[in-house]
């Protein structure tokens, strides 16, 4: 994946290109090209660096990375790769005090082949899920705050927002609508 970086003392940037082929789902490969853009400028002193970018990539599925986002997936699910045509983002982070950082970001992503997930009434019994895929796009609000408690534990709370568009079907079946996470480590 080629990237240009450059930078000073308070900016960087990285601009480039993420290249990456699928065979995964066809017979045929297909190439996927999607941008990679980042910047960042440091206003003062740590405390408040807004920053930008334009992302993208090939997410490859499996059992592991399906059933992660929901562990009561069938056993033999449908496998496509998940195409992130793009995602741009925004946001703030920095530092409150020499102990505490923050970060807000507000993105949005289209992407092709997105995993949902519907109750598999052929075998309702077993109450699992089969995988559907869907063009979709993805809008995402996301803050996280972090406090070290002392010289190696830090704990970190962090949330997400999501609001989902699908273009076949009339909702995001079995995504989180938002997730909160509280972490120490």
């Amino acid at each position: 994946n080629p990237y240009f970086e450059a930078g000073g003392k308070k900016w960087h940037v990285d601009l480039g290109l993420n290249v990456a082929i699928d065979k995964f789902s066809d017979t045929t490969a297909k190439f996927y090209f999607s941008p990679k853009l980042n910047i960042h400028y440091n206003i003062y002193n740590n405390f408040v660096i807004p920053y930008a970018g334009l992302g993208g990539g090939l997410e490859k599925n499996s059992f592991r990375s399906l059933a992660t986002i929901n562990p009561f997936i069938t056993s033999t699910p449908g496998y496509a790769n998940t195409f992130n045509v793009f995602t741009a983002f925004g946001g703030l982070r920095g530092v409150l005090s020499s102990k505490t950082s923050y970060d807000a970001k507000v993105s949005y992503g289209r992407y092709k082949n997105m995993a949902f997930f519907l109750i598999d009434y052929d075998n309702f019994l077993s109450n699992k899920f089969k995988v559907v895929y869907n063009d979709a796009s993805m809008l995402q609000v996301n803050g996280q705050l972090k406090y070290q408690l002392k010289e190696k534990i830090n704990v970190i709370a962090k949330g997400n927002y999501y609001k989902y568009g699908v273009d076949s079907n009339s909702y995001a079946w079995h995504r989180p609508d938002f997730d909160l996470t509280l972490t120490g480590l």
